[in-house]
Parts: C-alpha cells; sequence; structure tokens
C-alpha cells in the first residue's frame, strides 16, 4: 500500500497577500504542484480586483514563501 499523508497541506493558500499597487488584499486564483520540487512545494497565482495586478508565488508546505514574483 502505497504511503499516505493524513493531515492535509494547505501551503498557506488561505492568506491572501497585499497588492504591492494598490495595498488592497489579493484573491488565490490557482495553484499547483512546483515542477522542481516535487509536492513539497506550490505555485500559487493572486490577483488583485481592484487594479489587475497578478502575483506568483512558489511556497513550502507550511506556506513560507520561497520565491515571489510580480507581474502586471
Amino acid at each position: 500500500m502505497p504511503y499516505q499523508r493524513l493531515t492535509p497541506r494547505s501551503f498557506g493558500a488561505d492568506e491572501r497577500p497585499f497588492c504591492p499597487n494598490c495595498k488592497r488584499r489579493t484573491s488565490l486564483t490557482r495553484r499547483s504542484p512546483h515542477g522542481d520540487h516535487d509536492l513539497d512545494h506550490e505555485r500559487q497565482f493572486f490577483a488583485c480586483r481592484t487594479c489587475d495586478h497578478e502575483i506568483e508565488r512558489v511556497v513550502d508546505v507550511n506556506g513560507k514563501p520561497l520565491a515571489t514574483a510580480y507581474s502586471g
């Protein structure tokens, strides 16, 4: 029987970081496993509904950001 995790991992997906442009809260729009780090890291995309700014970040299993990229 394959190993299964008993505790679900949220990767900090319930967080709503602030938009660097307008300082409003962003909303999570997409998330996926990060290909370079197996299933221990996740790519998350947040969008600002006020100014349409998008944030991409890579987080570890505890939701700690490893990298953040801003696009506009």
